[in-house]
């Protein structure tokens, strides 16, 4: 679902040319807008636009936003309602899919369709601020149902951020990525302000505003340097961050885990990576990645990075993840 993506700078057209990638086709609740969202729609490979009207009148809980969704779902049910083994895949304007992931997410809603789960859960990156910093609080959420079978009573819910009806999830490896806080600072403004309105009535936007920069001000966030979606790295470079890091000589890592490091030696952008059993080894200190760190190493080697996201609702990351975490603190780059 989608209404003034333009106007709001959502990373719209990424977002749905990340989906083309992995889906046979498209339902788009396009809402009436104030800018050229529409015309921008045309680039799109098999997309289905259902025109809409939001009713500017139901200022509660963001049910505006499920309700569209819903519009869209029931679309595509009765498109595909000869087929009782499809399933739909749900991206919100400022997600984006990573074409690394398309075959994890085949395979996941193959293997959730083949026994007995109704529903597909991801991970999530959401990136704060800046394309090179992702939020990891407690507040913001590590997980979200974004596969769903269609032959099933699923529906959209609330604000549009999860699914009702679901019997039996499978949780997915693969991530969603988020952008939505990365927009320019102008239009992200606006859109915060605006977006008050689908949740409450005026008189208690003001307040409301406050708790939200109180949340976001709390978070911590980490950097990340590992890959982008290859379809968002002109929007990166238009904002100058860095879609991805140049190559460095050398690094070092010590690794306290059975995990095997050296299958992803050649994902890291370094000419030389070496793997030592002591920190004394390392030639240069602040090139030395240390996974999984004793009490010691924190001492003379201290991070920021944990093993999970700070939500109690999060799982611990993948070894890969946590890699690419640990690296992207010391601005190392890797393709993770």
């Amino acid at each position: 679902m989608l209404r003034n993506a333009v106007k709001y700078d959502y990373c719209f057209q990424e977002s749905l040319l990340s989906l083309s990638g992995l889906v046979k086709y498209i339902v788009l609740a396009l809402g009436n807008s104030e800018d050229d969202t529409e015309l921008r729609l045309k680039s799109i490979p098999n997309l289905q636009v259902i025109p809409t009207y939001w009713d500017e009148s139901l200022r509660k809980s963001g049910l505006i936003l499920s309700q569209q969704t819903n519009v869209a779902l029931d679309i595509l049910r009765q498109t595909t309602k000869n087929d009782l083994e499809a399933w739909g895949f749900y991206l919100q304007a400022d997600e984006v899919i990573h074409e690394n992931d398309y075959t994890t997410i085949k395979n996941d809603i193959d293997y959730a369709n083949s026994n007995g789960y109704d529903a597909v859960r991801f991970r999530y990156f959401h990136f704060w601020q800046h394309h090179n910093q992702v939020a990891i609080g407690k507040k913001w959420y590590p997980l979200e149902v974004r596969a769903v079978k269609l032959n099933s009573n699923i529906r959209s819910e609330k604000d549009a951020q999860g699914f009702s009806g679901i019997k039996r999830i499978y949780d997915s490896e693969a991530f969603i990525y988020h952008y939505g806080h990365v927009r320019k600072k102008d239009l992200y403004e606006l859109k915060k302000k605006d977006f008050h309105k689908l949740y409450q009535q005026d008189s208690e936007i003001a307040k409301a505003q406050k708790k939200e920069e109180k949340k976001y001000k709390e978070g911590k966030v980490l950097s990340y340097y590992g890959s982008h979606p290859a379809v968002m790295k002109t929007r990166i470079d238009s904002f100058g961050d860095i879609y991805q890091l140049t190559q460095i000589p050398e690094i070092w890592i010590k690794n306290n885990s059975e995990n095997d490091v050296s299958v992803y030696f050649d994902k890291i952008n370094s000419s030389k990576v070496n793997l030592v059993t002591n920190r004394a080894e390392c030639k240069q200190k602040d090139k030395l990645i240390v996974l999984f760190p004793t009490f010691w190493d924190n001492l003379f080697c201290p991070s920021k990075v944990n093993t999970r996201p700070e939500s109690r609702l999060g799982d611990d990351w993948t070894f890969k993840t946590y890699l690419m975490l640990k690296l992207s603190e010391k601005f190392i780059g890797s393709n993770l």
